[in-house]
């Protein structure tokens, strides 16, 4: 059974199970071990704009929500109605892609990053030195909290407001993944 607070919330995931879409895998500025990526992950703001290019990428139809192992790539319409929302606190790095000069993207830092999981409502459990999570589930959040934001501890992960989540749903065709907080899973 969902809980009320809960059914609220949805992890904005980049992945697609369709077919023939473009898959971002390597910017050039950003490694998985230079303190850029981190920073960005960890939801800091970042002092310093890099320029950032996507050099290697599967070939395939560009959407509005890219996939991409960095991060939140979105184009100028997502960022516009992501701009809007006041409540968000939200830097916007360009990108560009290699090869394809027209195409306009932007790498989304989520800046607030919030204590919401709910540990005693959430199952997790630990084999292994392991953190596997079959549910996961936020204390009740305030109603004029932030739209977008990371949970603290599961910092890679974006959520977002179902309100949000319908603005961005009727602003473009693929707005990316929208998983249901209780279906979400977490291994790591």
């Amino acid at each position: 059974m969902t809980h009320e607070l809960d059914a609220r919330y949805f992890a904005w995931n980049d992945y697609s199970t369709k077919r023939g879409l473009a898959y971002i895998t390597h910017i050039d500025g950003f490694t998985t071990s230079n303190s850029l990526t981190r920073d960005l992950i960890l939801g800091k703001p970042l002092t310093r704009i890099p320029k950032l290019t996507a050099i290697d990428y599967k070939p395939g139809r560009y959407t509005d929500r890219l996939s991409a192992y960095h991060g939140i790539l979105v184009s100028p319409a997502l960022r516009k109605v992501l701009r809007a929302e006041r409540s968000a606190s939200l830097q916007f790095l360009p990108l560009r892609i290699r090869g394809v000069p027209k195409l306009e993207y932007f790498v989304v830092n989520v800046l607030d990053v919030i204590d919401a999981v709910d540990l005693e409502r959430s199952k997790v459990r630990h084999p292994k030195g392991m953190t596997i999570i079959d549910k996961l589930a936020f204390h009740e959040l305030p109603a004029d909290g932030p739209s977008i934001f990371k949970p603290l501890g599961l910092e890679h992960h974006t959520f977002v407001r179902e309100d949000l989540k319908k603005k961005l749903e009727a602003a473009v065709s693929d707005p990316g993944t929208f998983t249901p907080l209780e279906k979400v899973r977490q291994y790591a």
